[in-house]
C-alpha cells in the first residue's frame, strides 16, 4: 500500500514520535503538544511552524477533537 505523504519526526510522548503529513494537506499529529504551544516550548513551537510551512490545512491529533483546521 502506498501513501502519498511524508513521515516527520517531532516531539511527543516518546523520543521516536512521528507524524504523518499527507500530500492533501492533512496531518496525523499523534501526541504532538497542542498547536497553541508556547514559543518557550521550542520543540513543539518549531514542529508547528514546520506544519504551517508545509501548508497543512487539517490535523487529526491522537486525542480529540479531530479534523481541526490548522
Amino acid at each position: 500500500m502506498a501513501i502519498d505523504g511524508e513521515v516527520i519526526p517531532t516531539c511527543g510522548h516518546s523520543p521516536d514520535h512521528v507524524i504523518l503529513v499527507l500530500d492533501e494537506g492533512i496531518a496525523f499529529t499523534g501526541d504532538l503538544p497542542p498547536q497553541n504551544a508556547s514559543p518557550l516550548d521550542s520543540d513543539a513551537y518549531r514542529d508547528w511552524q514546520h506544519l504551517h510551512a508545509m501548508k497543512v490545512t487539517h490535523i487529526f491529533p491522537a486525542h480529540g477533537p479531530y479534523n481541526l483546521p490548522l
